[in-house]
């Protein structure tokens, strides 16, 4: 039995026996396999969502007003002013 997350077959799964016994068993390995497939792949992106919020509010916190960063030629210690 094909094991599917997001449209595609991820994987399968097989017990061996008489398909009129074990049918049924397979059907709920499947559909187990399946929600923790979804369970987990839902909790890396709440937690890439998480580090990312993270990751912006520490920079917006490490910024004062007025400050442009230290992007541009002078984030690379040059001098951007045009000289002659």
């Amino acid at each position: 039995m094909p094991v599917v997350l997001e449209n595609s077959t991820v994987g399968t799964v097989g017990i061996t026996g008489d398909a009129d016994e074990v049918g049924r068993f397979g059907m709920v390995v499947k559909s187990q396999t399946e929600i923790m497939l979804r369970e987990s792949l839902h909790l890396k992106i709440a937690l890439l969502h998480e580090r990312a919020l993270e990751s912006l509010l520490q920079d917006i916190a490490n910024h004062g007003p007025g400050d442009r960063g230290s992007g541009g030629a002078r984030g690379l210690g040059k001098n951007s002013a045009i000289q002659s």
